[in-house]
């Protein structure tokens, strides 16, 4: 049995400044039948088309997680994020 993970849901403001500080705030699910142990990292990244890995993302922030994730459980994170200055 494994654990499986997803992001179930992602608060931003609906729009904000280049260079400014802004809150974002996530929910993670274990879908799995196992737990997940601690020790991993959530990870924010802007992306202009919504692809992962390509050349246009920035990271913005590492936000590491040490506690256990039971499976069915779910955990709400939230962290301030600079923005890049150089964005449309």
């Amino acid at each position: 049995d494994y654990a499986d993970l997803k992001v179930t849901a992602v608060g931003v403001p609906p729009a904000a400044d280049a260079g400014t500080e802004v809150s974002v705030t996530w929910t993670v699910r274990n879908d799995g039948l196992a737990a997940a142990p601690g020790g991993w990292t959530d990870r924010i990244v802007l992306s202009l088309d919504g692809v992962i890995g390509n050349a246009d993302d920035v990271l913005l922030a590492n936000v590491p997680r040490s506690e256990l994730l039971a499976a069915g459980g779910e955990y709400q994170r939230s962290a301030l994020v600079r923005l890049p200055t150089r964005i449309e």
